[in-house]
C-alpha cells in the first residue's frame, strides 16, 4: 500500500463524516509535514532515518497474521538500543510486564506473528514538546491495534530495546483529534520494549 492509498482511505472515511460535522478537517499528506519533521530532528540532534523501501506490518487475514509491505515516506526512527533480537524467552512475573492475570508469564525477545503483544514503557509528545501520553511502568499493547507508525517500527527492536519514532500525522491519528492531540498532528514517541507475549495472553 502506498502513502497515497493510505491518504485515500483517510479521505474516504472522513468524507462520510463531512456531512455530519462542520468541524471536518482533511488529512494531510506527509510531504506537507516534512519541513516540520526535519526541524524537529535538527533541534533535538537525534540521528533519525527514514526508509525508501517498504516497511512491514502484521495484518490479519481473518485467520492469522501475515506480513505486508507498505511505503511510508517521512516516517522517521532511531534505534537507541536494539535489545535482544535472538530467538528466546524467559519467565517473569505477570506484574513485571504490566499484566493483569497474575502468576508468571513467558516473555519473548522478538516480535513475530505469534507474539504481537508488546510490554513497553513510553512517552509521546507533540513536536512542540507537549506531552500527551506517558507510562513509566510497563503496559501491554496489541501492536496490530496501534497506529501505523507503531505497527511498522516497534518490532524493529527486541526485549530491552529502545526506539525513537517520529511520525507524520497520517501514520498517527491522521485527521482524528484525540485527548491532547489536535487533528493532523505529527507525533514523537520514545518507546522502551520490556518484551513480547503470546497473542493468546489473557485468554
Amino acid at each position: 500500500m502506498s502513502v497515497s492509498m493510505l491518504a485515500a482511505m483517510c479521505v474516504t472515511m472522513s468524507s462520510c463524516l463531512k456531512n455530519d460535522s462542520d468541524n471536518y478537517v482533511a488529512p494531510v499528506d506527509p510531504s506537507v509535514e516534512a519541513p516540520a519533521l526535519q526541524a524537529f530532528i535538527d533541534s533535538t540532534g537525534y540521528n533519525m532515518v527514514t526508509q525508501s523501501d517498504s516497511l512491514y506490518l502484521y495484518v490479519s487475514n481473518g485467520t492469522n497474521f501475515e506480513l505486508k509491505g507498505y511505503k511510508m515516506p517521512y516516517l522517521y526512527y532511531e534505534i537507541v538500543n536494539p535489545g535482544n533480537l535472538t530467538q528466546g524467552s524467559t519467565d517473569t512475573s505477570d506484574a513485571a510486564i504490566g499484566g493483569s492475570v497474575g502468576g508468571n508469564t513467558t516473555i519473548y525477545n522478538t516480535y513475530t506473528d505469534s507474539t504481537l503483544i508488546a510490554s513497553v514503557t513510553y512517552k509521546g509528545t507533540l513536536l512542540n514538546g507537549t506531552e500527551f501520553g506517558k507510562s513509566d511502568e510497563p503496559v501491554l499493547f496489541a501492536i496490530p491495534n496501534m497506529i501505523y507508525a507503531w505497527q511498522a517500527l516497534v518490532g524493529k527492536v527486541g526485549k530491552g530495546g529502545e526506539i525513537r519514532i517520529l511520525t507524520p500525522s497520517l501514520y498517527g491519528y491522521s485527521n482524528s483529534a484525540k485527548t491532547g492531540i489536535p487533528a493532523n498532528s505529527p507525533l514523537y514517541f520514545d518507546v522502551k520494549v520490556v518484551g513480547f507475549v503470546k497473542n493468546s495472553y489473557g485468554k
